[in-house]
């Protein structure tokens, strides 16, 4: 059996008089229901059961240091993982802008992306599969068991390929769009992006020959046709800005459309620092 100091010296150790730790362990003894030491007028020893005690004692030191290590390491973003979920027009704007950023500042973080349309991703985040979830919130009529911050908006555009017919004017009216068929995300709202047009929503409907919830495959589509792609500023601004594609002069006036992306968090639930920080990160983007 392993040997041990006195109770004196051991008292004198913790700081706490011999009565004090002579109560705590007649305490711990009658909790467990078992005599920890064996004591005698030269020594005090552990008994076998107080040897298993200690080995599992030492242990949950070891846990809890272990413990003040980790939650230091989380604080600073030394280690962690981050999941979050993005509907799919989102996921190719601002959020793969926010990731990439994220992933530079803190490469020790672990980032996982789920897309899916945003009812999907509203109950992720209820069972705790998602820290957040990026979306546009028009799509979801209740979200009182969510926070939400609203992100930058963005305007609805109209891209050609660079050599289209429509490319060189310097006023678009509707009646020019009416020459071509349109391409958009699947889950764009019809009556939405017909307002913005200035068409009836059966016109619209008539002239929307490709669809998709992936940009680049829209993109693609622009880029090989004379098809139209009407998504937000923040989703083809890279094509734009390499000459690929081009923005048309088009003013919807008053129909005018704008994003409403916004950052999903479930209420009940406390944000991580990892969270917390993308939340800021994707604020500022």
């Amino acid at each position: 059996m392993a040997q041990v100091k006195n109770f004196s010296e051991a008292a004198t150790s913790l700081a706490i008089t011999q009565s004090a730790l002579s109560r705590s362990i007649q305490n711990l003894e009658a909790s467990l229901d078992v005599s920890l030491f064996v004591r005698n007028s030269r020594m005090v020893e552990l008994t076998a059961y107080g040897t298993h005690l200690l080995v599992h004692a030492q242990q949950a030191i070891l846990n809890v240091e272990n413990i003040k290590i980790e939650i230091e390491r989380l604080s600073e973003l030394k280690t962690g993982s981050l999941v979050i979920g993005a509907g799919p027009i989102a996921v190719d704007g601002i959020v793969s802008t926010t990731n990439i950023q994220f992933a530079k500042d803190y490469p020790d973080v672990h980032v996982s992306l789920v897309v899916d349309e945003l009812a999907g991703l509203l109950a992720r985040l209820v069972e705790g599969e998602l820290a957040l979830a990026i979306g546009d919130v028009r799509l979801i009529d209740d979200l009182s068991l969510f926070n939400t911050v609203d992100l930058r908006q963005s305007s609805a555009q109209i891209l050609v390929r660079a050599e289209h017919p429509l490319s060189h004017k310097t006023q678009i009216t509707t009646q020019d769009l009416l020459e071509y068929y349109f391409a958009t995300f699947n889950n764009a709202p019809a009556e939405i992006v017909s307002g913005f047009l200035g068409l009836d929503v059966d016109v619209y409907r008539r002239h929307l020959k490709y669809s998709s919830n992936d940009l680049n495959s829209i993109l693609t589509q622009t880029k090989n046709s004379d098809s139209l792609a009407i998504i937000f500023a923040c989703n083809g601004l890279e094509q734009v800005e390499a000459g690929a594609l081009v923005a048309l002069p088009y003013d919807a006036g008053v129909n005018e459309v704008h994003s409403q992306y916004a950052v999903i968090s479930y209420k009940p639930r406390v944000l991580t620092p990892a969270a917390s920080v993308y939340l800021g990160l994707i604020k500022s983007m």
